[in-house]
């Protein structure tokens, strides 16, 4: 080969790059035939239990439809449906109001979105008597209201009430449609909180319902949860017929491993306790299939989970797999690349060393080894692999990759994903990007400069009476600017308030905090109310009819209500002890505005994000708030805060700004996770990896930030959770909160106040200064 042959002369996909070669195909070795295998199920026994109760499913659609147009139509009853919200809304004896009520319009109050809410309050608060009232009135169309978008949830509270009754009786309407509603997209979550609330003889009874058609059940969007939540109940409460459904799927664990439903629920089988000897064996036979399902879809999936749990020691083996395997195709494989990113991540440091010399070696077969691993970097899965492989590879390892890469600086720069790699060189190799690189290339670490053991809340300001205050604006235009920042003192005053008030809510349940007023409540109450009137104005702009993906025109109009009615509002909140209202106020106003997006681009992120915790910071310089204010600011003004920035996010679909996609943390935020892990620092009842559960962010989403963080993110975006949020999801594997929580601080440092292109935006004045 030309040893002067430019860098962009190999691509993947090349005759011996992306596509897989005779050669390739000869190393996987004998394939499990159980994969080419087709499933024998009963289709015939299965076609006439959905034929038998699928149609009163089919019925029970079609007259909710029917029902609610009529009502759109009669005015009348649209008025006596407000009014009887509103009279359970206030009732002082619920019992009585839901006896005066009729039952069609108790029905239709559970189907509607703010009836359901208000039904599962009453149903949190209030003892057996009421459910049994409720009950009795929605038993008759109970089926229509399991398979509601917001009945549902109605469904789901009467299970967790306390009457024995309800539990008993609403037990056997469920267990006569057990099949069904598992298949019914919102039926298949009600059946989840029967098998997770309702007395082990009822499960006992789903799980026979469901055993003959767990395959099936398996391959249903909505029945596989079903299954899944089956599998996850502790021994003390497993039903016989669960070690059935488990040996069902263990049989066809490599059909079902590459199935888009299916292969979710294969990992909880194999990391279940019910049968340990058949996970056993299923392991061994999955070992069998290792280079189809590293290129599979769905079928990388299970291959990362065994290298993440290590379920019966079958880490070692995937991870030697993947160090005899041809990296190079694997490398800058859509899939493949997930597998061996998984596989460097958690190799011990001999193993990666062993990888990436066989990646070196493969190099060398291809052509200069230079030339291959520029193109490996410049590739749009090939990128990530070298960067992991730059962040665990030993210092010798790291070196001689980046010597080799050093040859092609230019090239990657101009490369899409390539100059994603410039930053690992510098940070994890070690090595110094030329001078004639561009200082887009550049980055300031603010962990140099910045000393996170400091946490302190801030001092107000020494010249109060005398102090000039002024509008803050942009000053940070260069990576000098960014650099001397950092340095300031000012910048560390703003991370030890950030620090100070993520140590306050360490270890703090919202719900376990008193309400006794602190200095600032008076303050921090009319905070809230300004926030409610913002929430109000989307209201009066709402959301034209535009085919656009992100950033909705009547952003522009909301926010531009803002900027009029901003003056007003900060000068309502300034306490009249407070001199200089005036200037104080202007300089506030700057970051108030720039708290809630961009007008001009319809975008928000994380220096919006800062930008008001830096308005919180200035108003503690200024003597408004005091360090017993601090959970107060977290706990009501931040909540408040991001409730109204995720309305706006979600009506005038705001564009993420600076967004990574799925390979960042989240789209908007990073404070309610690095605050919100704080919170959970100490506690037992939420282990990390427990976060993704429905029961938990139910229970504790309002409790915990970043419970309520994990919970927005599932209902706003559709997929598996370790597709939409990678980075999340990786997280959740991390042993401890209080790692957690570390990792989210060097985060904020690295991601956030270390980039000029967020830091660009942070607004300067007379209290955030450069010196």
């Amino acid at each position: 080969m030309d040893s002067t042959r430019s860098a962009q002369s190999w691509r993947p996909g090349d005759s011996n790059g992306g596509k897989r070669t005779k050669a390739d195909k000869s190393f996987a070795g004998k394939s499990a035939v159980s994969c080419m295998v087709g499933l024998y199920i009963q289709d015939v026994a299965f076609a006439q239990y959905e034929k038998v109760f699928q149609e009163p499913i089919y019925e029970c659609l079609v007259f909710e439809r029917q029902h609610d147009e009529a009502v759109g139509k009669d005015a009348s009853f649209s008025t006596e449906f407000g009014s009887a919200k509103s009279m359970l809304k206030h009732a002082i004896n619920v019992d009585d109001a839901l006896r005066k009520l009729s039952p069609d319009l108790i029905r239709q109050i559970a189907l509607d979105f703010d009836g359901s809410k208000l039904l599962q309050k009453i149903l949190s608060n209030t003892g057996p008597t009421v459910a049994e009232a409720l009950f009795s009135i929605l038993s008759g169309t109970m089926m229509n209201v399991s398979i509601d978008v917001y009945g549902n949830y109605v469904v789901q509270c009467l299970m967790k009430s306390k009457s024995d009754t309800v539990v008993r009786e609403l037990g056997d309407i469920v267990l006569q449609k057990a099949l069904p509603l598992s298949l019914n997209f919102y039926g298949c979550r009600v059946m989840q909180a029967a098998i997770r609330f309702l007395p082990s003889e009822y499960v006992a009874s789903i799980c026979d319902a469901i055993e003959p058609f767990a395959i099936h059940c398996l391959q249903s969007q909505n029945a596989n949860h079903v299954v899944n939540a089956i599998l996850e109940l502790p021994e003390t409460h497993r039903p016989p017929k669960a070690v059935n459904i488990h040996a069902s799927i263990c049989k066809h664990a490599l059909s079902i491993a590459t199935h888009k439903y299916a292969f979710k629920v294969l990992q909880t089988a194999l990391g279940s306790d019910i049968s340990i000897s058949v996970s056993k064996q299923t392991v061994g036979r999955v070992k069998q299939a290792l280079y189809e399902l590293s290129y599979d879809e769905f079928g990388n999936y299970l291959l990362q989970y065994m290298i993440e749990s290590n379920c019966y020691g079958s880490r070692g083996t995937v991870i030697e797999f993947i160090s005899r395997a041809p990296l190079l195709t694997l490398a800058c494989n859509k899939y493949g690349s997930n597998v061996l990113e998984k596989s460097l991540l958690h190799s011990t440091s001999q193993q990666s060393d062993l990888i990436v010399l066989q990646l070196l070696h493969q190099c060398r077969q291809a052509g200069p080894v230079d030339q291959i691993l520029a193109n490996v970097t410049s590739n749009k899965y090939g990128n990530y692999v070298m960067q992991r492989i730059l962040a665990v590879s030993s210092l010798t390892t790291r070196q001689m990759i980046s010597s080799y890469l050093m040859n092609h600086m230019d090239f990657l720069m101009s490369s899409k994903y390539g100059r994603h790699i410039t930053r690992h060189l510098q940070e994890t190799a070690g090595t110094i990007v030329p001078k004639n690189i561009s200082n887009s290339s550049m980055s300031v670490q603010a962990s140099r400069y910045l000393d996170t053991t400091k946490a302190s809340f801030p001092c107000p300001l020494s010249d109060a009476p005398a102090h000039e205050y002024r509008a803050a604006t942009a000053e940070i235009h260069t990576y000098e600017d960014l650099e001397r920042f950092l340095k300031s003192s000012s910048a560390q005053a703003y991370l030890s308030f950030v620090l100070y008030l993520n140590n306050a809510v360490s270890g703090m349940s919202f719900a376990s905090v008193p309400d006794t007023p602190s200095p600032g409540r008076p303050v921090i109450d009319s905070m809230i109310l300004i926030f409610e009137r913002m929430k109000s104005w989307v209201d009066d702009f709402p959301p034209v009819k535009e085919n656009v993906r992100f950033g909705n025109p009547s952003f522009r109009l909301w926010y531009q209500k803002v900027v009029e009615e901003s003056p007003r509002l900060i000068k309502d909140i300034i306490p009249e002890n407070i001199v200089q209202q005036q200037g104080l106020c202007e300089e506030l106003q700057s970051y108030f505005i720039e708290s809630f997006g961009n007008r001009s681009r319809i975008d928000y992120g994380t220096g919006h994000e800062t930008s008001f915790v830096a308005f919180l910071f200035c108003m503690a310089k200024a003597g408004i708030f005091h360090k017993d204010d601090a959970v107060d600011l977290v706990r009501m003004v931040f909540v408040e805060y991001l409730d109204t920035v995720r309305k706006i996010q979600r009506v005038y679909c705001l564009e993420p700004a600076g967004t990574r996609g799925v390979w960042g943390l989240d789209d908007y935020q990073i404070l309610p996770f690095m605050w919100g892990s704080s919170q959970l620092v100490g506690q037992n009842d939420i282990k990390p990896q427990s976060v993704q559960q429905p029961a938990i962010l139910e229970k504790y989403s309002d409790e915990y930030l970043y419970i309520s963080c994990i919970k927005f993110i599932c209902d706003i975006k559709s997929g598996p959770f370790h597709e939409t949020s990678p980075m999340l999801y990786d997280i959740s594997g991390v042993e401890s909160w209080s790692k957690i929580n570390t990792g989210m601080i060097k985060m904020y440092l690295g991601e956030l106040l270390s980039k000029r292109p967020v830091m660009q935006h942070f607004l300067l004045g007379s209290i955030l200064t450069m010196s």
